[in-house]
């Protein structure tokens, strides 16, 4: 299965921690002048979350990977995030980017690491 962001390639061990708990729908409660109780529902469009995440046991990004990531995350644009069948136009949400080292060999290829991005579906 093919899972990318902005054509930057991901390693297979990538986890979309979120994406069974998206609904899609929102609720409003409001109540009428005697008291009960009226529930709207609004089909939400764009806004889904994507949070990716390498686990510091399983997946690894190389350097240069986290380097494309933090420069398509500077870039600001939309972008198309691939994860099997499934193509959304994402951009990063305003959460920092979490990457942390699992080796460290001064700033080479070699280097590995671990943590997490944030995006969010735009329409």
């Amino acid at each position: 299965m093919i899972k990318s962001i902005g054509g930057i390639v991901l390693p297979d061990q990538t986890r979309w921690s979120d994406r069974l708990s998206y609904i899609g729908v929102k609720q409003s409660p409001e109540y009428t002048l005697g008291g009960r109780q009226i529930i709207w529902n609004q089909k939400l469009i764009g806004g889904r979350p994507v949070t990716l995440v390498w686990d510091k046991e399983e997946a690894w990004l190389s350097w240069g990977t986290v380097i494309n990531i933090q420069q398509l995350a500077q870039d600001n644009n939309e972008f198309t995030f691939i994860w099997g069948d499934i193509h959304l136009q994402t951009r990063f949400d305003s959460s920092p980017l979490v990457f942390n080292e699992v080796e460290a060999y001064n700033e080479t290829e070699l280097n590995r690491f671990y943590g997490q991005i944030k995006l969010i579906e735009v329409v």
